[in-house]
């Protein structure tokens, strides 16, 4: 889902006459307010490749993830994740959790990262971890009544003699068998890897929605508007870099107005993301009426958000006080958009 907001001087003279019969509605995208609600549960996946049978628990007891790589979550709510009894880490519930974001940064070097990052890929019951990491439920049974700590050097982590006695104790029940600690190079590698795969899995895929242009305390009341159109983002390219990505996109939506259309095409440049998903960049935006070929140049504006598995969120900045001419002034609170994917993440 994504949320953004953008400046927009041309949809109110196009849409003035129908806006002043709907001027009282506030409602400003209320249809997604599952976000807020403690007991609605969404689904997520925990990545250093995909992790599969890691016990987590957000608010229903210890629950285990099953082998397509689903929990559950409730959004803005804690989640934890467990092997046996051992913690490996907590946050606010999200589609797509990594170790960077139980520890929340965004640097791949991190040595707690690198530290929960060695621990989890060691216990890969087939070793093999192009096929993702499998916990097996021999591991986690063996692993009641041990704790770890990952927040040290990986060099003391390496050389804990708790840490050499656990993972020597559980890689020892895996289909593999016993083995040391994996080395933090190649963690740091194989944790990049995934994240890579992460943003190029997005690419050219359509992330569908609504966005919704709001004006309010006008000084003529007849100026306050609520306006809806639906439409598409799509992320067009990517580079990965030391902390996330740089990225660029398109969108466009649409709307009916007294039997006309009028259509926003968007173009995202600059985008920056990091590995914990905030997002910034630049988006120029043009309007065009019933397919007219010439379209009104609404220039550029900067935006914050965030990329989380299916949904992006982007927020552009609010104006008060904002002259719309003819001596009327209002306060902008932007627009927002509401986009997910229409794909697996």
């Amino acid at each position: 889902m994504t949320v953004y907001r953008k400046h927009s001087l041309y949809w109110f003279p196009i849409l003035m006459f129908s806006l002043i019969s709907c001027g009282g509605d506030d409602d400003g995208g209320g249809n997604n307010g599952g976000s807020t609600i403690s007991d609605t549960y969404y689904g997520g996946r925990f990545y250093d490749g995909l992790v599969t049978g890691m016990q987590y628990e957000s608010g229903e007891g210890v629950q285990v993830i099953g082998d397509d790589g689903w929990y559950f979550f409730r959004k803005n709510k804690p989640i934890t994740f467990y092997i046996g009894d051992i913690e490996i880490g907590q946050t606010t519930g999200r589609e797509i959790i990594t170790p960077l974001t139980l520890v929340g940064v965004n640097d791949t070097g991190n040595a707690t990262v690198l530290n929960i990052g060695r621990f989890l890929q060691t216990l890969d019951d087939d070793n093999n971890l192009s096929n993702g990491i499998t916990i097996s439920a021999d591991v986690r049974a063996a692993a009641a009544g041990k704790t770890i700590n990952f927040e040290q050097t990986t060099t003391d982590f390496a050389n804990d003699l708790n840490v050499i006695s656990v993972v020597a104790s559980l890689t020892n029940v895996r289909t593999a068998g016993q083995q040391n600690l994996i080395t933090e190079t190649d963690a740091e590698t194989h944790l990049l890897s995934t994240l890579d795969s992460r943003y190029a899995n997005i690419m050219t895929k359509n992330f569908l929605g609504t966005i919704v242009n709001t004006q309010t305390n006008c000084s003529n009341p007849l100026y306050n508007f609520t306006v809806e159109a639906d439409g598409y983002i799509t992320m067009m390219s990517y580079e990965t870099n030391a902390t996330g990505a740089t990225m660029s996109g398109e969108g466009s939506f649409i709307t009916t107005v007294e039997g006309g259309t009028i259509r926003k095409e968007m173009v995202f440049t600059d985008i920056s993301v990091t590995f914990l998903g905030e997002m910034s960049g630049v988006a120029s935006s043009t309007i065009y009426v019933n397919d007219d070929p010439n379209g009104l140049d609404e220039g550029t504006s900067s935006f914050t958000g965030m990329l989380d598995g299916n949904d992006i969120t982007m927020q552009f900045s609010n104006e008060q006080g904002k002259d719309i001419g003819n001596g009327i002034t209002c306060d902008e609170t932007g627009e927002s958009i509401e986009v997910e994917g229409l794909f697996v993440p």
